[in-house]
This record gives structure tokens, C-alpha cells and sequence, in this order.
């Protein structure tokens, strides 16, 4: 878009540029000269940046019932996890081009895939295969699985979140299956130490139904959300990597509902942790101080079936899916006040968020739509 500045004809008229010294207009000069300094820099942004309020920007296509969405860590593309439905599973993983929108890449996984997570080299990627008890090893280059990991010896089933520690050492993944599968050993361990061979290393205790896992910045604790049933109370549990030992647990006392992600502040100190509500409560997304290790308020989207959490690099801003058929929409939070800042419109049953490694935009996977899988939208900065 070509824009024009125009600059009053008086302010170079003959009149003026023939007066003396004492009556040129300079300072009239010097304040037009400042101010196109000013305004300049804002004309050359993009239209979107200058209209930008989290307004949707695109709708995407990619194929059956997308579930969990990953960046990679080069920040060039966002990672699908297409489970399809509960009677006809997908196996497919949509990567998209996170500048243009264009798909570039579909990679057959397990049944009924989950959950992406990426080494921090962005190497490999690993996907919950829930319906087979598996993990996917891809390596991310030639966008090919590598190995299948089962975890049928812990046991586990449903195979839900899952993340990498820092150093790349060992993959956590989490269940959604309680006690289901006979075991408490609910957060799976894979040793990634040697990338052509990664294994099952082991299994840490955590009863009931896992959540999303993350990584907390500060003491490299692994933080998993859980719930004893699937009409909570939930919990917040802080574990030592190494060891499995839970270093603390904290609970919302008087809530009905079960977690089903979390998100970290880049400082390490609040969490961010959405809660689904079947038995009558409010849900809503519960925060929570790392530090004290004590709730600090819970916001209620109005909607009980908050799924998803995602946040911006900066930490600024949180965006909770709200699950209920009939909602369609991702609740906007402000982190330094904890207010509610806007509601973002979605196709049906959004379920995760993802934001690209500058903050500018957003990706919502939309678990029921039919063309309009991924919603897009714009952040601003």
C-alpha cells in the first residue's frame, strides 16, 4: 500500500522562504521535520500490525479433526496433530508453513495422534499416539518417522502431552488414562541420549489423569497437571527430572475439575493452568505461584471446558480455548493484571494454541471443524 504525506504548502510558501532569519518559520520546520520522523516509521508497518487486535487473519484446511499444534523451534512452521475422531482415527501429522499458511509436508504417525514436542535443536519431533500406546520418533529434516516407541511395558495407554527437557536428554510423556491401565506410573521416560536409538527409559508415579506437561525455566523441574479423578480436585505437581521424586504438589481445593494443560511464564514463577469441568463447575483457567507455591486467583471464561493453554514468548499474554460445543472461542488473558482482554471467534471445539517465536500470530487448532481446522489470528505487538 503506497501512502502519501502531505505537508502544508504554506510551510515552504515563497513568502516564507524570502523572510529574514528572525521571522523564517525554523521552528515550524524543525517540528514538521520531527514529526514525519515519528510518524514515518508507522506508516512503513504493515497494515496488519497497525490494525492488529486479535483479530482473526486466516482459516485454514488441514485435513481430519485437528488436535495439539507445536512450533518448531526454527520458528518456520507449525506442527498438526490430526487425530481424526474416536471411531475413525486419523494418523496424520499437517505441517504447515507458519509465513504463508501452505501445507508443506504430510507424515503418517500412529492412531489417533495427540501431541507434538521438538528437541531444542529442532531435530526431532515426537507425537502421543493415543489410541496405540505409542510414541513417533520423526526426524525433522526428511519429515520421516524413524522409530515407534511402545509403552505397553510400564503399562500405559492413551498417551496424551509430552515434552523434552532442556538438555535433550529425556522426552516426558503424560496419560489420560488414570488408573485404567492398571499402573499409577501415569509420565512415561525416553532416553533421547542417542538420537538413532531412543528407548523407554522408565516411568515416574503420578495417579490419576495427566495433563499436558512443561518444562519450568528456572530449576528445570518438569511441572504436570493432574486430577486423582475426572471430577478433580486438581493438582500441580512440581517433580525432580533425575530422580521422578515430587518435590511439591498443589492443589485447588473445591474444584471439580481435571487439568488438562499448562503454561509457564518465561520467568519460571506463574503458571497458567486450564481446567475442564464435567461435574458442574465453572472450570476456568487456574494461576498459580511457582514460588509460594500458592493459587493466585482462578478466571473464570464462562465457559467450564477450558482444553487448551497457549502463551506469547514474552510471557504477556495467555490464550485459553474454551472447549463446549457452542462456544467457539479462545479467551484473551493479560498477565500482568490477569484480566480478560478480549474473546477471540474459532470454528468448533478449540482445543490447543500455538504462538510463532516473534509473537505476531497465533494458531488454534479447531478439533471439530471441517474447513476451517486452524484459526489463525494476529497478535499485537
Amino acid at each position: 500500500m503506497t501512502r502519501v504525506i502531505r505537508v502544508p504548502r504554506s510551510l515552504f510558501s515563497s513568502n516564507q522562504l524570502s523572510s529574514t532569519p528572525n521571522t523564517f518559520t525554523m521552528k515550524s520546520l524543525a517540528v514538521w521535520l520531527a514529526l514525519i520522523m515519528i510518524v514515518l516509521p508507522v506508516l512503513a508497518l504493515p497494515v496488519q500490525a497497525q490494525t492488529c487486535n486479535f483479530n482473526v487473519i486466516a482459516t485454514l484446511d488441514v485435513g481430519d479433526s485437528p488436535f495439539g499444534v507445536t512450533t518448531s523451534p526454527d520458528g518456520q512452521t507449525m506442527w498438526v496433530a490430526n487425530s481424526g475422531g474416536l471411531f475413525a482415527n486419523s494418523n496424520k501429522v499437517t505441517v504447515v508453513n507458519a509465513t504463508t499458511f501452505a501445507i508443506e509436508t504430510v507424515i503418517t504417525v500412529g492412531n489417533f495422534p495427540e501431541d507434538i514436542a521438538f528437541t531444542s535443536d529442532g531435530s526431532q519431533a515426537f507425537v502421543t499416539n493415543s489410541s496405540d500406546g505409542t510414541v513417533s520418533v520423526i526426524n525433522a529434516a526428511t519429515r520421516t518417522v524413524t522409530q515407534t516407541i511402545s509403552l505397553a511395558s510400564i503399562p500405559m495407554t492413551f498417551p496424551f502431552g509430552i515434552v523434552a527437557s532442556k538438555h535433550d536428554k529425556k522426552v516426558f510423556v503424560t496419560s489420560a488414562s488414570g488408573e485404567f491401565d492398571g499402573s499409577d506410573k501415569n509420565i512415561a521416560v525416553l532416553d533421547i541420549t542417542n538420537p538413532s536409538n531412543v528407548t523407554l527409559s522408565g516411568a515416574f508415579t503420578a495417579p490419576g489423569f495427566g495433563g499436558r506437561p512443561a518444562i519450568r525455566p528456572i530449576d528445570n523441574e518438569l511441572i504436570v497437571p493432574v486430577a486423582p479423578t475426572e471430577s478433580g480436585p486438581p493438582k500441580l505437581l512440581m517433580i525432580n527430572q533425575s530422580s521422578g521424586v515430587v518435590l511439591h504438589e498443589i492443589q485447588l481445593p473445591g474444584s471439580t475439575a481435571f487439568p488438562q494443560d499448562v503454561a509457564i511464564t518465561p520467568s519460571g514463577r506463574f503458571a497458567y493452568v486450564s481446567l475442564l469441568d464435567f461435574s458442574g463447575g465453572t472450570g476456568g483457567v487456574w494461576v498459580v505461584n511457582l514460588k509460594t507455591r500458592s493459587t493466585v486467583t482462578v478466571i473464570n471464561t464462562g465457559d467450564p471446558l477450558v482444553h487448551g493453554i497457549g502463551m506469547t514468548p514474552d510471557g504477556e499474554f495467555v490464550f485459553a480455548t474454551n472447549f463446549s460445543s457452542g462456544s467457539n472461542s479462545v479467551t484473551v488473558i493479560d498477565t500482568d493484571t490477569n484480566s480478560i482482554v478480549t474473546t477471540i471467534p474459532t470454528g468448533p471445539q478449540p482445543n490447543e494454541v500455538a504462538v510463532t517465536l516473534d509473537g505476531t500470530r497465533g494458531f488454534i487448532t479447531n478439533q471439530n471443524g471441517t474447513t476451517n481446522d486452524v484459526t489463525v489470528f494476529c497478535i499485537p505487538n
